[in-house]
C-alpha cells in the first residue's frame, strides 16, 4: 500500500461521521479534493457532496459519508500487513467504519485517475437514505451508469435488492465479463444508496459492490487491504473498457425499502468473519505497544 493511499484511509477511519454528524468528513473530502486536483465541480448541500471531473457522459461512484459507530474519546488505526482496524485506549476494538469509508476511499482514488467521472457522497444511509432519497436527481442526467461501492465481503457484485433489478441484462453481462476475473460473483442484497435513486427514477442500471470490509455495525469491524485495492482496480478497468451509457429503469417501485425481500439473515452466514477477527485481535493484542503501535512480531492471520 503506498504511503499517500495509507495516509487517506487512516485520515478517513480518524474522522468519526455518526449519522446526522457528518460535516467534519464533509470538510475533508473538499478539502482533500480541491488540494489534490484542478479543474473539479464541487457542490455540497445538506444531502450529501456531489463531484464532477471531465467533461463527457460520466460513470457515477457512489458512498456513503456515514457510519454507525458513535463517536470515541480515542480511536487508533492499526494497520498491519493486510489488515485494518481500529481499537481504543484499553486496545478494544471500536469499529473501523470501513462501511463505508472503503468506499470513499475508492472513489477518491478513481477522482485522481479517471478522466471523467462523477461521485456522490451522501449523508444519512444508515438511517435509511436520507441523502440519496432528497438529493438533486438532475446531477445523474449526464451519467451513464451508477456504481455503489458499500458492501462487505471481496466477492460480491448486487444486482439486484429486496427483490428489485437493478440493471440491465447488457450491463450485468458487461460488468461479470470482468468481474469474474476478479473474484467476483453476481448476487443479491441489501439496502443502500443505489437502491433509493433507482427507487427515485433515476434510469440507469446500478450495482452495489464489495470493497474490502467485515462485520459492518460491529466494533469487530476490519478492512482486508488487499480486498479493496482489488475492488478499486475493478472499478478502474471497467470504468475505462464501458463509457457508453446503460439505461434501466425498474418497475413498481416502493417508498420504503422491503426487508423480507432481501438476504439480511443470509448475509450474516456467508462469512464466518466474526469469528476469524476475535480469533485475530487474541494473537494481535498481546503485541501492540502502549502507544498503541504494532510490535514487531512473526504471528500470522492467514
Amino acid at each position: 500500500m503506498k504511503e499517500s493511499d495509507k495516509k487517506l484511509i487512516t485520515d478517513l477511519y480518524n474522522i468519526n461521521s455518526y449519522s446526522g454528524r457528518e460535516a467534519e468528513i464533509k470538510n475533508f473530502i473538499v478539502e482533500y479534493i480541491t488540494k489534490l486536483i484542478t479543474n473539479i465541480k464541487i457542490e455540497v448541500d445538506e444531502y450529501g457532496i456531489y463531484v464532477t471531473k471531465g467533461t463527457a457522459m460520466f460513470p457515477c461512484l457512489i458512498a456513503h459519508l456515514d457510519e454507525v459507530h458513535r463517536p470515541k474519546d480515542k480511536n487508533v488505526v492499526i494497520i498491519k500487513d493486510d489488515l485494518i482496524f481500529t481499537i481504543d485506549k484499553f486496545n478494544h476494538p471500536t469499529g473501523c467504519g470501513g462501511d463505508d469509508k472503503n468506499g470513499i476511499y475508492i472513489a477518491l482514488k478513481a477522482l485522481k485517475e479517471l478522466v471523467n467521472v462523477k461521485l456522490f457522497f451522501p449523508v444519512g444511509e444508515e438511517i435509511g437514505g436520507v441523502g440519496s432519497y432528497d438529493c438533486n436527481l438532475n446531477f445523474f442526467n449526464d451519467c451513464t451508469y451508477l456504481i455503489g461501492l458499500d458492501r462487505r465481503g471481496n466477492s460480491d457484485v448486487i444486482t439486484s435488492i429486496g427483490g428489485v433489478v437493478m440493471c440491465s441484462e447488457q450491463f450485468k453481462e458487461d460488468f461479470m465479463s470482468l468481474a469474474l476475473s476478479y473474484g467476483y460473483q453476481e448476487t443479491s442484497g441489501m439496502f443502500t444508496d443505489v437502491y433509493a435513486l433507482k427507487n427515485r427514477s433515476v434510469p440507469l442500471s446500478a450495482i452495489n459492490l464489495s470493497v474490502g470490509y467485515y462485520n459492518p455495525h460491529r466494533n469487530e469491524e476490519y478492512t482486508i487491504i488487499s480486498d479493496m485495492e482489488r475492488s478499486f482496480d475493478l472499478v478502474m478497468e471497467f470504468c475505462n473498457a464501458f463509457t457508453g451509457v446503460y439505461e434501466h429503469s425498474i418497475e413498481n417501485r416502493t417508498s420504503k425499502f422491503d426487508y423480507s425481500k432481501s438476504k439480511i439473515f443470509d448475509d450474516d452466514a456467508e462469512f464466518d468473519d466474526d469469528n476469524y477477527f476475535k480469533d485475530f485481535f487474541k494473537k494481535v493484542r498481546p503485541n501492540i505497544s502502549p502507544d498503541n503501535s504494532i510490535k514487531q512480531s512473526k504471528f500470522k492471520y492467514f
